[in-house]
């Protein structure tokens, strides 16, 4: 009689160790071996690797603290002052209503005494400090909104005016854009009027130059804020140069002799101002047309002869950032000192065998580049390029 069929498949699989090559050592017998549905090898993959990825944020999570301890000790934390301080000063010009100082001191008392009061806790000491630079930008912001105190003009008005010149360009249609310290109003008089004003006129006296006097018939208007909610806001931009108003001269204005501005460096931002005003109409006079007029933006920063279609032109271009003083411009100043002295210095090969001859052309390549910085009429982009200019210095 013969044995039952049975349905029983068996196969045998032999296992080796690493480095034990052709030895057997286990046999395994495997009896009823079904094939896995790909549903469940669907199934346990899925499973793997929301495991992996729960190990891997693990482990992440455990790395911040040594990763943020370690950039604390390279001296990071100091780069990120300045970042909540300008986080600060955004968030103090988006309030609605203008905060109180006291306020803005009061806080800031709070928080550095919390700070000194949390002396065993590292990381809450590290918060407090980033929000002591939050509340420090703030609190700079309305100091400075405080010390501009820019007397605002409330509504059009026609009026006679004496003021001093203190900023002359030439526009791309031909006429003439003033400012104008205001020194006097008449007919009306202007009891709360602004202090500094800007003006257009077809016209000026031959022999006008910054510093003097200029008297004439002027319409006022008021700041313009901005045209839609988030658009550039001129109002904003005008209140911190101390600007109250803007309009144009109504018929012939005339030379009149005022007093000089008395204050402690008047003297000097005014000669820089008619360094500024002769070397740009120099320029004008030898390259005609508008390239004298974009020679003149890339030197002395003064834009106004440029025509709209060649702003537009080179806004679409994204090349706009080539007109606007910046930190390539610095760069090229400073490099251009920096080798030329260095190369004059080099035929003298005593003196800079005894002296460090890089650190005299840095330092007088830092005073020319504060030079160009005012000569250019001190625009932001420029600012910030000579602040990293100075801190090239920091020990």
């Amino acid at each position: 009689m013969e044995d039952p069929v049975t349905k029983t498949r068996t196969s045998e699989r032999l296992f080796f160790l690493p480095g034990k090559a052709g030895k057997e050592i286990a046999t395994q017998t495997v009896s009823d071996e079904r094939g896995i549905s790909n549903e469940d090898r669907s199934a346990v993959t899925l499973h793997e690797r929301a495991r992996s990825a729960r190990s891997q944020v693990r482990a992440t999570l455990l790395a911040v603290p040594t990763a943020f301890s370690d950039e604390i000790s390279r001296g990071t934390l100091f780069m990120l002052l300045p970042v909540f301080a300008g986080t600060g000063a955004i968030f103090y010009f988006s309030l609605p209503a203008e905060p109180e100082l006291s306020a803005i001191l009061s806080g800031l008392t709070v928080i550095i005494g919390c700070r000194a009061w949390a002396a065993a806790r590292p990381m809450i000491r590290l918060v407090l400090l980033l929000a002591i630079a939050v509340v420090a930008g703030m609190l700079f912001a309305k100091l400075e909104t405080v010390r501009v105190n820019t007397r605002m003009l409330g509504s059009e008005v026609t009026t006679r005016i004496v003021g001093r010149v203190t900023a002359l360009t030439k526009d791309a249609t031909g006429g003439w854009r003033l400012t104008m310290d205001v020194m006097s109003t008449t007919r009306p008089e202007l009891h709360y009027g602004p202090d500094r004003i800007v003006i257009s006129a077809r016209a000026l006296p031959r022999a006008l130059k910054i510093g003097d006097g200029l008297a004439g018939l002027v319409r006022l208007r008021p700041q313009s804020g901005p045209m839609r909610p988030g658009n550039y806001d001129f109002a904003f931009y005008n209140f911190y140069r101390g600007i109250g108003a803007n309009g144009f001269l109504l018929g012939k204005a005339e030379m009149v002799s005022v007093s000089a501005d008395s204050g402690p460096t008047a003297a000097l931002l005014m000669t820089i101002a008619n360094i500024r005003h002769q070397l740009t109409q120099r320029i004008l006079r030898n390259i005609k047309g508008e390239p004298g007029d974009i020679a003149a933006s890339l030197i002395t920063g003064q834009r106004d002869g440029i025509s709209d279609d060649t702003n537009n032109a080179m806004r679409l271009s994204g090349l706009s950032h080539i007109l606007s003083i910046s930190g390539f411009h610095m760069a090229l100043v400073a490099a251009t000192i920096i080798g030329s002295l260095r190369a004059v210095l080099a035929l003298f090969p005593g003196f800079s065998a005894r002296y460090p001859v890089k650190k005299f052309a840095a330092v007088i390549a830092l005073i020319g580049s504060a030079f160009y910085l005012l000569l250019s009429g001190s625009d932001i982009a420029a600012n910030a390029a000579l602040s990293c200019w100075v801190s090239c210095f920091w020990p």
